[in-house]
């Protein structure tokens, strides 16, 4: 864990809006966590606060260094967060506040401060290439006994991703869309060793290992 460095990696526009804030209160009254839980480490202005502490102490040659327990608690409630963007939307100078959230949660991930469900995770897809840790051999499983094209050139490639390949009644979908492709007459096919899309990484802060499936994909295509 490398406390020190959380929030390292704010730019200009993140430390600015850290500084600009008027800690009206606003963010706070329309927050859906913090109204629902009273925990003050989930309102948007209150973690506001704590972050702009920690960038004040970076900023100064003689700043300390935050505490353990104190970026745990902040992370926590970065996570919490559900992203539903009703902060920015009553913000008065109309700050990005989930960007803000987004880029403080790729911190936390990185100096390792992220909640324990996000490592397991991350040790799902490195292990098996998928979200459920299911054997990355079964991928294609739902595509058994169908019509299901598989070749090195297509017109259209059929992303199938995590839910549809390993999710009992969502294989359906997949099927189904199988269908309709074929009965379009569609040159189409699917990827021969597709990985998980990365998605779920995005919004938990793990945007290096979501690049790097992406481009496991881009050039499987």
């Amino acid at each position: 864990m490398q406390v020190e460095k959380f929030l390292d990696n704010f730019g200009r526009s993140e430390t600015v809006w850290m500084y600009a804030c008027s800690r009206c209160g606003e963010c706070v009254d329309v927050c859906p966590v913090y109204n629902e839980t009273a925990d003050k480490y989930t309102a948007p202005g209150f973690k506001i606060k704590k972050m702009r502490g920690l960038i004040t102490n970076k900023l100064l040659p003689f700043g300390g260094k935050p505490s353990v327990d104190g970026a745990k608690k902040i992370a926590k409630g970065l996570y919490e967060c559900t992203l539903c963007g009703r902060c920015w939307s009553v913000c008065p100078y109309n700050y990005d506040l989930v960007g803000l959230w987004e880029k403080c949660r790729e911190s936390a991930f990185e100096t390792g401060l992220a909640l324990e469900p996000l490592q397991q995770m991350v040790d799902a897809l490195n292990a098996e290439k998928n979200i459920f840790k299911r054997p990355h051999a079964r991928r294609t499983e739902w595509a058994k006994g169908l019509d299901i094209p598989i070749k090195e050139e297509a017109d259209t490639i059929f992303f199938v991703g995590c839910l549809l390949s390993y999710r009992g009644p969502l294989k359906n979908a997949a099927k189904a869309t199988a269908a309709i492709l074929n009965a379009a007459g569609e040159n189409w096919t699917i990827l021969k060793d597709e990985v998980c899309c990365g998605a779920p990484l995005k919004f938990s802060g793990g945007i290096r290992y979501q690049e790097q499936l992406m481009e496991t994909n881009i050039r499987a295509i």
